[in-house]
């Protein structure tokens, strides 16, 4: 059958963006840090293709005084700065502070917080922030002190919404009574008012530490945490399984060696839990990052784990999230090595994974999805060269980018066991009181490392930053088309370049003495490539990129 010839002529232009997907790597900073004391931010979606930044920052005044503070950005769908604030300093003695945040239903923010005395009484706060930045009410919670053995301390970990646009909380605590660390998790109302705060201790184990909560129905919730063994000294990760009033339903440990999870999300019914596996073969203890999927009462159903990306004993797998599709997993090699993201479908099969590294060490603690089906990481500078101190990986939903370099998964079957376990609940009652945040306007550093490369996705063949005119054609076709285009950056050195949807480069060619500013005609010959979607990126000899699109194999 005779197949149509088809020609696409597209202008390229930034009104067009919206056909595909931007992507960018950039950094932020407020000013006066302290990196040590840096925690990881949050990173919300807004409902119009924007982002909220979350950071609670810290810069050291001594060895003992420091001053933090909360810093809110709004940024536009490019990662633009659109306003920022950040709340009044506090200042005592060996402060420091680590926060979850959560968007409601009404649009508006649950921020968590954490703050220490420098005499170990420590107490978590909820702040209740508009959508524009402003503080509604402010919160403390802390447990009862005397002149006992040990100080009290709570600490907040991560926050959910409920669907009653309350939350709840889970963090860590111990007792005036005992220093052994257990797992709290408590219920609040919308204004921030205590339903029931109960503590858990499970049976056998001991320095419990919190990592995640799961809100699912009516409004019960799946809790990742890690414990250790009183009688072995060894570490697992384990889930629980909470009903809306604080009754554990199930509580499940996994072994062989799982010291921490980073996350858990419920997908059709199944939980996928994302963490490190240990290997403790020839006291070795290597990481690798790790898929388990149970059912819904905990069961493990399957784990897999890598052994290409060798975390050392330093690298970790910090975030993860779920979809119908797979799994996303992020987190780093190492000190000062490469952040990654990776994406495991649900068969424990490895799809692709890239390595981003642009400004000293970025460390990717967590991860979010787009409204437009982007991949979003986001993190911190270990080493910043600058003040920017934030960082925001933006790509498309494959993982490609303009900044990132691709590498391999070997995912390897892991036959785990799980363990029923027993825990005890308590009561524990929390003294609120309300507090006062201000918050002002401030200026923000933003270092820009790549950004305005326009990935297509959606049909579309071309996207960029200026008007001038591309036309791929036969495409669809059986493997070779022709390209026509024009562009004054276009000199030789340039390159075309062809990606397959894995983001693994098929076709790098140089041009040779293209016509200056003239229009020039290449070939590009996929024939031996199987049937499928792939990308060009047309880049000048600089780098920079003067044109992509899509090409169809049939």
């Amino acid at each position: 059958m005779k197949k149509l010839l088809t020609t696409v002529i597209v202008f390229l232009t930034v009104l067009q963006f919206s056909l595909g997907q931007v992507t960018f790597e950039k950094y932020y900073g407020y000013g006066g840090f302290n990196p040590q004391s840096n925690t990881a931010p949050v990173l919300i979606n807004s409902k119009d293709s924007g982002y909220f930044l979350f950071s609670w920052n810290a810069d050291s005044g001594s060895s003992t005084v420091s001053n933090f503070w909360l810093a809110l950005s709004r940024l536009d769908k490019d990662g633009k700065i659109v306003w920022s604030k950040t709340s009044d300093k506090y200042t005592e003695n060996n402060t420091w502070a680590y926060g979850s945040a959560n968007m409601l239903y009404d649009s508006s923010f649950f921020i968590g917080w954490n703050q220490g005395d420098g005499v170990g009484l420590s107490y978590g706060g909820l702040i209740h922030l508009d959508k524009t930045g402003n503080c509604l009410w402010a919160k403390r919670y802390y447990l009862p002190y005397d002149t006992s053995l040990f100080v009290p301390a709570i600490f907040i970990n991560a926050i959910q919404r409920t669907h009653d646009n309350g939350a709840l909380i889970i963090g860590e605590y111990h007792s005036e009574h005992s220093d052994s660390t257990s797992m709290f998790l408590m219920r609040v109302d919308s204004a921030g008012n205590i339903k029931w705060c109960k503590g858990y201790y499970p049976v056998g184990i001991t320095d419990v530490s919190a990592t995640n909560i799961n809100v699912i129905s009516n409004n019960s919730c799946i809790v990742d945490f890690s414990a250790v063994d009183t009688s072995l000294g060894w570490s697992y990760g384990c889930l629980m399984k909470i009903d809306s009033n604080g009754v554990p339903l199930w509580t499940r440990r996994y072994y062989p060696w799982f010291p921490e999870w980073a996350s858990s999300q419920v997908v059709n019914n199944n939980i996928y839990t994302v963490g490190f596996y240990t290997d403790t073969a020839n006291f070795t203890y290597n990481n690798y990052a790790a898929v388990l999927k149970t059912n819904n009462i905990g069961i493990p159903q399957s784990c897999d784990y890598d052994t290409t990306l060798n975390m050392t004993y330093s690298g970790t797998v910090y975030g993860g999230l779920s979809e119908n599709n797979g799994t996303l997993i992020s987190g780093d090699s190492g000190m000062n090595a490469n952040s990654f993201i990776a994406k495991i479908d649900n068969g424990g099969n490895f799809r692709w994974a890239y390595k981003y590294n642009k400004v000293d060490s970025l460390i990717i603690s967590n991860l979010a999805l787009g409204l437009d089906s982007s991949v979003i990481g986001f993190g911190w500078n270990e080493k910043p060269n600058s003040e920017a101190t934030w960082g925001i990986v933006k790509t498309n939903k494959i993982g490609v980018d303009s900044c990132n370099t691709p590498t391999a998964f070997n995912m390897v079957h892991l036959n785990i066991k799980s363990q029923a376990t027993t825990v005890a609940t308590v009561l524990i009652k929390l003294i609120v009181k309300d507090t006062v945040l201000n918050f002002h306007v401030a200026p923000v550093d933003t270092l820009t490392v790549c950004e305005g490369h326009y990935i297509v996705d959606a049909g579309i063949n071309n996207l960029s930053t200026n008007t001038y005119q591309i036309k791929v054609y036969p495409n669809p076709s059986n493997g070779v088309f022709n390209l026509q285009f024009s562009h004054p950056e276009l000199v030789s050195g340039s390159h075309i370049t062809v990606y397959n949807v894995l983001g693994s480069k098929l076709y790098d060619n140089v041009m040779l003495n293209p016509p200056a500013g003239g229009q020039h005609d290449y070939q590009i010959n996929l024939d031996s490539e199987s049937r499928g979607i792939y990308f060009y990126r047309i880049t000048s000899e600089k780098g920079e990129q003067l044109g992509s699109g899509k090409l169809v194999v049939e």
